[in-house]
């Protein structure tokens, strides 16, 4: 009976907060995880979420948002001549940079995207300044690299952040949990 108890207790609390938590990354109102960047000819960034690709401006301002046109995972640079190209795996994008469509073309395979070999996660600019995002303590951070020194110019909002560790902490107790009530039911423990 104690199994049942500790069961009903354990999802009573976590999978409400998992199931608030999904509705908002549904909804786009967070975002834990990235599908890239790039900085443009105005040292702004491109970031890319899951359903749009911000603009921000060196201060971390939102200038704009892009359409990737996918709701899945996608790829994305900026070109030498200014212009968005985005891959969805079906699909190769190419737009301006505010998003207007220049052009679209069908990846039939693996040759056809460019992309593919991309890294998503380090980008040189136009000017040959080197950025690259990294976690530091599972926030991903996007740095700009010179010559002498490594600058952070942006952060996973704190929410976002918070967010992220509890769903970790949701998932690593579902991995504790499952097994203690497999036992505890077995009667190889007692609690």
């Amino acid at each position: 009976m104690k199994v049942s108890k500790l069961l009903v207790v354990y999802l009573l609390i976590v999978w409400p907060i998992i199931v608030l938590f999904l509705l908002a990354k549904i909804t786009g109102k967070i975002n834990i995880s990235y599908e890239g960047f790039a900085i443009d000819h105005n040292n702004d960034i491109y970031l890319g979420k899951d359903s749009t690709i911000e603009v921000l401006d060196y201060d971390g301002k939102v200038l704009r948002s892009i359409n990737p046109y996918t709701s899945r995972g996608y790829k994305f640079t900026i070109t030498p001549d200014n212009q968005i190209k985005i891959s969805t795996g079906d699909y190769l994008y190419l737009t301006d940079l505010s998003g207007n469509l220049i052009s679209k073309k069908d990846i039939s395979s693996y040759t056809d995207d460019d992309l593919l070999r991309e890294n998503r996660y380090e980008f040189i600019a136009s000017d040959g300044v080197h950025y690259i995002m990294k976690n530091h303590f599972l926030r991903p951070c996007i740095y700009r690299i010179d010559e002498t020194q490594k600058t952070i110019i942006y952060k996973m909002p704190i929410f976002d952040y918070i967010v992220k560790l509890i769903m970790i902490a949701c998932f690593l107790s579902f991995i504790i949990i499952i097994p203690i009530v497999i036992l505890k039911s077995r009667g190889a423990i007692k609690l």
